[in-house]
């Protein structure tokens, strides 16, 4: 149950790191379009590097938390192994 809660707990955060950077790129493409009197070239170029930055967004935040994760799971099992060992509760 707790493994699910914390699941819940950071779709938003995962959604946030996804779409901020994906439309600030759509937003600066289509200014520099609307600035310059181009059609769409800066929007597509734009948009492509936005997809970038939020995979590698994603990227890094995916380690980070399988880092942090390991490291509880770790901590985890030290106790577990401590309590086996001497037998307490």
């Amino acid at each position: 149950m707790k493994d699910i809660i914390k699941m819940w707990a950071i779709l938003p955060h995962v959604a946030l790191i996804m779409l901020a950077p994906i439309l600030g790129c759509i937003l600066i493409g289509h200014f520099l379009d609307s600035l310059f009197g181009t059609d769409i070239v800066f929007l597509i170029i734009f948009i492509f590097l936005g997809v970038g930055a939020a995979f590698r967004s994603m990227y890094m935040f995916c380690m980070e938390y399988a880092k942090k994760e390991e490291k509880e799971n770790k901590k985890n099992k030290k106790k577990y192994d401590m309590k086996k060992i001497t037998g307490k509760r």
